[in-house]
């Protein structure tokens, strides 16, 4: 986040650098500390919510990028967030035709398509190889080190988190040899190589990969995950 605020917006005539960064930090802060999300373990750039009134109003104003106001209403973020209400501009988020308050379009997709989970989460799947339906986790965490628009500090342990998060939503099926995990298996460890792959919960269905097949005898097949402190991996 600080080196994007002072390569990106050092370039803006009006940027007060260290007390810029500062102000849209603070705001972010609060933002965060209100609302709480649970998948947050560290502040990246995409807290930085241009929906939030506060740090709309910074952008705005402080920066003077009044011309990316139609871009954020209508693809990023509609209305204002947080306190004070209404657009920056104090025009008000525009209607649907049935008079309810209109979505921006990210806001419309999260909503249609990707509810329940953490915007951000939909975010990344979506950025990465991973929407074709499988990737391995290696190849997984190389594309928060190779996607300048991912945190590329984010360490192994947040990583894992948010995988086994994924099998726990049901978004996600983990595949490890014999292991396979998804949603309502016990805790298992998720490892960081070429041969631990994550599938798409749609891409798992579609291949005949989820739900289990049954064995004879009318049990679930595949194996039985490994509980905590069993095998090798990480998490």
């Amino acid at each position: 986040m600080l080196e994007t605020l002072t390569g990106k917006t050092a370039t803006l005539d009006n940027f007060q650098r260290v007390r810029g960064m500062l102000r849209l930090l603070a705001r972010t802060i609060a933002h965060l500390w209100e609302e709480k999300p649970r998948d947050a373990t560290a502040i990246h750039l995409h807290h930085v919510d241009p929906g939030y009134e506060p740090i709309r109003q910074e952008i705005v104003t402080r920066l003077g990028q009044t011309t990316y106001l139609p871009a954020v209403a209508n693809d990023v973020a509609a209305g204002g967030g947080g306190r004070g209400g209404g657009a920056a501009t104090g025009e008000g988020s525009a209607a649907a035709p049935d008079g309810t308050e209109k979505k921006a379009l990210a806001q419309e997709i999260d909503a249609e398509q990707h509810r329940g989970l953490p915007p951000y989460a939909a975010y990344v799947r979506d950025r990465t190889p991973l929407k074709k339906g499988q990737l391995s986790t290696w190849a997984l965490r190389g594309e928060f080190r190779r996607d300048p628009a991912l945190p590329v500090l984010i360490g192994d342990d947040v990583f894992v988190r948010g995988v086994r998060r994924g099998v726990e939503q049901g978004e996600y099926v983990y595949r490890r040899g014999e292991l396979l995990l998804g949603p309502g298996d016990p805790p298992a460890s998720i490892g960081i190589d070429e041969q631990s792959v994550v599938f798409t919960m749609a891409y798992a269905k579609n291949t005949g990969i989820w739900p289990r097949a049954p064995k004879p005898g009318g049990e679930p097949g595949g194996s039985r995950p490994e509980q905590p402190g069993e095998g090798g991996g990480f998490g």
